[in-house]
């Protein structure tokens, strides 16, 4: 509870910041504040893959770093800061989690912002007959870049999970570390039609620490999708958008990721995800997502659903 006191005390202060600095100022155009809000929830469905712990841990910081990657996608560098205050949950069969994340920038040009982010979650499992609940914390150093065309983000992220046995009361101290790279590109082909594609790159350790005794998990996986993008503008200033993004995905640690206990059942997979926004100006997005991921090594499928809502002051 007293760490939760004091996240939600940081949050205050800087929100506080932002407006005794100003930028929340009348004079400034509503939704290129730089100031937003937002929130989203995420479930993710994969029956045939085998419940795990440590895999409930990569699918938080997963969670984390794509509410960052969204924060960051669509900002539009109409001001000098950048502060993004987002309220989530992810679940799954085996997890439940409520979430925060904090995300301030500040530009370094015209075209780069450099900043930090922050992530509680509140974290659940259910495996068999034993259950975990764990506060989870998330420290992140991001560097984006926009050009005519492209996005280059990179996440540098530090956290922790400290999860805790309801039956045993064995504790389990999870510790990770990682980095994650994406660049997109995307190009307008005919009539506010676009295509291109992103790479995603990521490396992480997670440490696991249970009765002395310490495991140590690492990943190293890499994407190549493909992205076709419509926009339509129903009214003025109203638009809708269609996007689909489809490719491979592969992890090159499969015996590493996992302690050893198994293999990676996603070592090789290909993804496709669909996605339908409506945005009114710059000050509120809505939108829904749908992803599925098939294993190209077994029979195992997932399944990720998502929604979420956005407002710029």
């Amino acid at each position: 509870m007293k760490k939760k006191i004091i996240l939600f005390g940081l949050l205050g202060t800087i929100a506080y910041g932002y407006e005794d600095l100003g930028f929340l100022s009348p004079e400034l155009e509503k939704g290129v504040s730089g100031v937003s809000v937002s929130s989203n929830y995420r479930v993710i469905n994969s029956d045939k893959s085998i419940a795990d712990p440590i895999k409930d841990v990569y699918r938080i910081i997963k969670n984390n770093n794509e509410i960052m990657f969204d924060s960051l996608l669509t900002d539009t560098f109409d001001n000098n800061y950048l502060f993004n205050f987002d309220v989530g949950y992810v679940k799954s069969e085996s997890l439940e989690s409520p979430n925060i994340s904090l995300a301030f920038a500040t530009s370094l040009n015209e075209e780069s912002r450099v900043g930090i982010g922050f992530n509680y979650n509140d974290f659940e499992g259910k495996y068999s007959s034993l259950k975990s609940k764990a506060d989870g914390y998330q420290v992140d150093l991001f560097y984006q870049k926009q050009g005519f065309e492209q996005n280059i983000t990179t996440i540098l992220y530090v956290g922790s999970l400290d999860e805790k046995i309801n039956k045993t009361n064995e504790k389990i101290d999870n510790t990770y570390w990682g980095v994650h790279a994406r660049y997109e590109y995307l190009e307008e082909s005919y009539n506010e039609l676009f295509k291109g594609y992103r790479v995603d790159i990521e490396g992480k350790q997670l440490q696991k620490k249970s009765k002395g005794q310490k495991n140590t998990n690492d990943s190293i996986k890499a994407s190549l999708k493909g992205i076709i993008k419509k926009e339509i503008e129903i009214v003025d200033n109203q638009k809708i958008t269609f996007e689909i993004i489809s490719g491979y995905e592969r992890e090159f640690m499969e015996k590493r990721v996992y302690e050893n206990i198994m293999n990676d059942d996603f070592r090789d997979s290909l993804a496709l995800e669909t996605k339908v926004s409506y945005k009114f100006e710059e000050i509120v997005t809505v939108y829904i997502s749908v992803e599925g991921k098939k294993s190209l090594n077994t029979s195992n499928t997932e399944t990720i659903a998502n929604i979420g809502l956005k407002y710029n002051f």
